[in-house]
């Protein structure tokens, strides 16, 4: 019954890696925006502002609610971000509508690489602390 213990929390860890890893190798493939992105942005904000059924302009309103719905969507609980992060990304809270307009999406992988440093830094740490404290997973 402990072999079968200790094979379940390997194999549950490898698992765990095996994600981690993947995630990070996919992650490193959207470090920067794309062109595609830049038009697709640029469409986006073209399209909601002149077909989407509310006819909303895509303005300041938009823009902060844009930032909260994508740091609520990357952080829910509020885990990760530190508040100096959301004091920067909250600089740019105002511009973010007229830098879709432009195509200009960099901003969100900027925000998504941040995020990227704090989960790294936080499984880094936790490692740390299970390989300080010798725990028996059996």
């Amino acid at each position: 019954m402990a072999q079968f213990k200790l094979f379940r929390a390997r194999r549950l860890l490898a698992v765990g890696l095996g994600i981690l890893g993947l995630s990070t190798f996919f992650a490193e493939r959207l470090s920067s925006a794309d062109p595609p992105d830049q038009d697709t942005a640029r469409l986006l904000t073209k399209m909601i502002s002149q077909h989407h059924l509310s006819r909303s302009p895509i303005d300041d309103a938009i823009s902060s609610k844009l930032l909260d719905a994508y740091l609520k969507a990357l952080d829910p609980a509020k885990l990760y971000f530190l508040q100096s992060d959301i004091d920067e990304f909250s600089k740019s809270r105002l511009i973010l509508d007229d830098e879709l307009k432009e195509g200009n999406v960099q901003f969100g992988y900027d925000v998504f690489q941040r995020y990227r440093e704090r989960l790294d830094a936080q499984t880094e740490q936790a490692f740390k602390l299970i390989d300080e404290q010798n725990f028996d997973f059996t």
